[in-house]
C-alpha cells in the first residue's frame, strides 16, 4: 500500500496542474462558447515568463505572483478586447480557428521575444527544499505546495460561482448574453472577467508545471493541454466537478502506472505517454454530449444574422477566365525560370517546398472543400513517408511502387479516420484528430516496425530510364517533384470542381438538405477523407526523397495545427493559397536565416515564419477565404476603380 501512495503522490503535480487547465477549458467554454486550444501555448508561456523571472534573480514565489496576479489578467483582457469579443457570435468553426491560431502563434512569439529556443527549468515556487515523511512515504515540499495552492484556488473558484454577486450572474451569461443583457447587466464584462479568470489558470498550471522538466518545450505543454482536455471530457466540458476529478485520476494513473513498470519496456516507453490520449479517445467515442456539443443552447441566438458556411468563400471572378490563364501562365514561366536559373543552394529548398505544397493540398481538400477540420494531416504525410522510405530501403521495391504503396497507407489511415467522422463534426472531430496525431508520435512512428524508432532510416533517390535524381541539389528530382506538383493540383481542381464537390459543398451548407436531395454524406465525408490522406501521403513520400533520412520530429503532431493555420491564412478553399502556402512555409526560413541574426537568424528563423503565416486564423471570422486573398480581392478592386476613373476622365 505504501509503495502505492508514493507512487500516486508522485503523479500530484500533474494531477494538479490538469486539473487547473480543465477547469480553466470548462469556464471559457461554458462562458464563452470558445474552447480555447491556445490553452498549453498560454501556460507554455507563463512558464517561460516564470522561468526567466526566477533567472534574474526574481524570488520563485514573487514570480509567480507577477505572472499569475498581475501579466496573465491582462492577457486575458487583451484576448477578450482584440479576438474573442469580436466573434462572440460567429459559429463554432470560427472560433476554433481563432483559438487554433493563438496555439501555434503564441509559443514561437515566446520564443522571438526571449531570443532562445532552449529555456531551462528553475525551483518550485514554494518549499522547494522541504521534505517530510507520511505514514512512512517521503513527501517533498513542493508537492505540498502545489497541492495546497490548487486545494485553495479551487476552493475559491467554487464558492464565487455559487456566489449570487458573481456566480449567477456568469451562469446567467453563459445561459443566454442577449437575456442579461436586457436586465441592465453587462455581459461583455462579465465574459472579460471569465477570460482573466482562465488566463490566470492556465498561468498557475503553467508555473506548477515549469519546474518538472529541465528544458520548457512547447511539446510538453500540449501534452498538458491534452491532459486536461482529457479530464474535462469526463464531464462534456461542462462539469467543473468532473473535470477536477478527472484531472487528479489521471495525474494518479500518471504516477501509478510507470511505477510498476520496468524503464526499459516497450509499454512505459509507448504506453505511459499515451495515457492521456486514450483517454480522450474513449471519451470522444462513447460519450453523448459530445454529440451535441457544437449546438447552441442560448434561446435569443436566433435573433442574431446566420453566418456565412466557412471554408466556403471563394476566389474573387473579377478578372475573368482571361485572367486566369495569364495568371497561370506567369506562374508556369516563373517555375521554368526557378528550376533552370535557380542558385544550387536554393534547389532542395524548392523541392522541400514543393513536396509541402502538395500536403498543404490535402488541407484544401479536407477543410477547404468539406470543412471539416482536421489536425492529423502531417501523420497521415508521415505514413506516406515512413511507408515508401521502408518498402524502398529495406524490402528493395522500386521507388515509384514504394510511392505508390505508401500513399495508399496514407489513405487507409484516412479511411480510419473518417469512421469517427461519420459520427462527430466540428469541435469533437478536431480534439478526435488531435488525439489520433498525438497517438502517432507515441505509438506509431517510434515503432521500429512502423518508422525508425530512435534513430533516422534512410531513403535512397530514384535513378529511372538512366536520369540520375540523385545529390541534395539536384534539379532532375526538382522536375519530378513539380510535375507531380502540377498533377495533384490539376486534380484538386478538377475534384473541386466536379461532382463531388458540388456535394461537399452542399453538405457543407447544410447536410440535412444535402442528405434530403439524395447525398449519400457517409460515402462523400469517407472519399473526400481518404482522398486528402492519399494527398497528404504523396506529398510525405516525396518530402522524405528529398530529405533523404527520416526521423521521427519530421512528421510531429504540433505541426498538424500549423498546417491548417497556414493554409487558412492564405485561403483554405483556394488551390492557389495552398501552393503559396507551401512556398511560402518551406523557403520563407531560408531567406531569413540569411538576414543579420536581429531579424532571424540565430535558429529564429522559423518562429518569425509560423507567428508570419498564422496571423490570417485570427481574422477567420471575418475573412473565411484567407487574409491573403482578401487583400488580392481588395487589390483587384481598388484597380478596377481606378480603370474606372480614368475611362470616366476621358
Amino acid at each position: 500500500m505504501n509503495e502505492f501512495l508514493s507512487f500516486a503522490i508522485g503523479g500530484l503535480p500533474f494531477a494538479c496542474s490538469y486539473a487547473l487547465v480543465a477547469v480553466g477549458i470548462v469556464l471559457t467554454f461554458r462562458a464563452t462558447g470558445v474552447f480555447n486550444f491556445g490553452f498549453g501555448a498560454m501556460a507554455y508561456g507563463a512558464g517561460v515568463t516564470y522561468v526567466e523571472l526566477c533567472s534574474h534573480g526574481v524570488p520563485s514565489w514573487l514570480s509567480l505572483l507577477i505572472v499569475t496576479v498581475v501579466l496573465a489578467p491582462v492577457f486575458g483582457a487583451l484576448l477578450d478586447w482584440g479576438l474573442f469579443r469580436r466573434i462572440r457570435t460567429a459559429d463554432l468553426t470560427s472560433k476554433v480557428v481563432t483559438s487554433l491560431g493563438l496555439m501555434v502563434f503564441l509559443p514561437s512569439m515566446v520564443q522571438i521575444v526571449i531570443g532562445s529556443t532552449t529555456v531551462y527549468s528553475a525551483p518550485a515556487p514554494f518549499l522547494s527544499t522541504y521534505f517530510t515523511t507520511l505514514f512512512g512515504i517521503s513527501i517533498s515540499g513542493p508537492v505540498i505546495a502545489t497541492l495546497v495552492t490548487t486545494i485553495v484556488v479551487l476552493m475559491v473558484m467554487t464558492l464565487g460561482l455559487r456566489s449570487r454577486r458573481v456566480g449567477l450572474t456568469l451562469r446567467a451569461s453563459v445561459q443566454s448574453p442577449r437575456l442579461v443583457e436586457l436586465h441592465g447587466v453587462d455581459s461583455g464584462k462579465v465574459l472579460r472577467n471569465a477570460w482573466m479568470v482562465s488566463s490566470s489558470l492556465a498561468a498557475l498550471a503553467g508555473c506548477l508545471y515549469a519546474p518538472q522538466f529541465a528544458t520548457q518545450n512547447p511539446s510538453a505543454y500540449n501534452v498538458l493541454l491534452t491532459g486536461a482536455v482529457a479530464a474535462a471530457a469526463l464531464g462534456a466540458i461542462s462539469s467543473f466537478t468532473l473535470a477536477v476529478a478527472g484531472g487528479v485520476l489521471l495525474g494518479v494513473l500518471q504516477g501509478v502506472i510507470p511505477g510498476y513498470l520496468s524503464p526499459n519496456s516497450v509499454w512505459y516507453g509507448a504506453l505511459v505517454p499515451s495515457i492521456p490520449f486514450f483517454m480522450l479517445l474513449i471519451m470522444l467515442l462513447t460519450h453523448r454530449g459530445f454529440r451535441s456539443l457544437d449546438r447552441s443552447k442560448d434561446p435569443m441566438s436566433v435573433v442574431e444574422p446566420p453566418t456565412a458556411p466557412p471554408g466556403l468563400a471563394r476566389r474573387s471572378e473579377i478578372l475573368g477566365f482571361s485572367g486566369r490563364i495569364v495568371n497561370w501562365l506567369a506562374v508556369v514561366g516563373l517555375v521554368i525560370v526557378a528550376i533552370i536559373f535557380v542558385p544550387e543552394v536554393w534547389v532542395g529548398t524548392l523541392t522541400i517546398a514543393a513536396s509541402m505544397a502538395i500536403i498543404f493540398l490535402s488541407v484544401t481538400l479536407l477543410t477547404g472543400l468539406a470543412g471539416q477540420l482536421s489536425l492529423a494531416q502531417m501523420v497521415f504525410a508521415g505514413m506516406g513517408a515512413y511507408g515508401t522510405a521502408r518498402l524502398s530501403t529495406h524490402h528493395h521495391w522500386s521507388l515509384g511502387m514504394s510511392l505508390i504503396a505508401g500513399t495508399m497507407i496514407a489513405s487507409l489511415g484516412g479511411l480510419v479516420a473518417s469512421l469517427p467522422a461519420l459520427r462527430l463534426r466540428g469541435l469533437p472531430l478536431a480534439l478526435l484528430t488531435l488525439c489520433f496525431a498525438l497517438l502517432a508520435d507515441n505509438l506509431i512512428f517510434p515503432a521500429t516496425f512502423v518508422g525508425s524508432g530512435s534513430s533516422s532510416i534512410g531513403v535512397r533517390r530514384p535513378d529511372i530510364f538512366g536520369v540520375d535524381f540523385s545529390g541534395p541539389f539536384s534539379r532532375n528530382y526538382l522536375v519530378m517533384v513539380v510535375a507531380f506538383l502540377a498533377m495533384t493540383t490539376f486534380g484538386v481542381r478538377l475534384l473541386i470542381h466536379g461532382t463531388t464537390g458540388r456535394m461537399l459543398t452542399a453538405a457543407h451548407s447544410s447536410e440535412i438538405a444535402a442528405a434530403s436531395s439524395g447525398v449519400p454524406m457517409r460515402r462523400t465525408i469517407t472519399i473526400i477523407f481518404m482522398l486528402s490522406a492519399a494527398v497528404a501521403g504523396l506529398g510525405g513520400g516525396l518530402y522524405a526523397i528529398a530529405l533523404g533520412s527520416l526521423s521521427t520530429p519530421d512528421f510531429n503532431s504540433a505541426l498538424g495545427p500549423v498546417l491548417l493555420v497556414v493554409v487558412i491564412t492564405m485561403g483554405a478553399a483556394s488551390v492557389r493559397g495552398a501552393l503559396i502556402a507551401g512556398v511560402a512555409f518551406v523557403a520563407l526560413p531560408q531567406a531569413l536565416a540569411l538576414a543579420p541574426s536581429r531579424f532571424g537568424g540565430g535558429g529564429q528563423s522559423s518562429a518569425i515564419t509560423i507567428v508570419v503565416l498564422s496571423v490570417g486564423a485570427f481574422t477567420y471570422a471575418q475573412h473565411p477565404e484567407g487574409i491573403v486573398t482578401f487583400i488580392q480581392g481588395r487589390l483587384k478592386v481598388a484597380g478596377l476603380r481606378v480603370r474606372n476613373l480614368r475611362g470616366d476622365s476621358r
